[in-house]
């Protein structure tokens, strides 16, 4: 069974990685996604997830969304 929040469990990324995007709109960000030449080339593929966080760790430093 799938847990309805995978956001609880911890993550292993085995070659890939997360790219953190704040403040853009989706448009703008699927098009960057795109234009990238490892994308354009068909050597790496993105996946984008959108979710909104509900703890932060003391000390991470990232933009306060409005």
């Amino acid at each position: 069974m799938r847990d309805p929040d995978p956001a609880r469990k911890p993550v292993v990324l085995r070659g890939s990685g997360i790219i953190l995007a704040v403040r853009i709109e989706r448009e703008k960000l699927d098009q960057i996604l795109a234009s990238d030449p490892f994308a354009e080339q068909k050597l790496a593929r993105y996946e984008v997830t959108e979710f909104k966080t509900t703890r932060l760790a003391p000390g991470l430093n990232l933009p306060m969304l409005a």
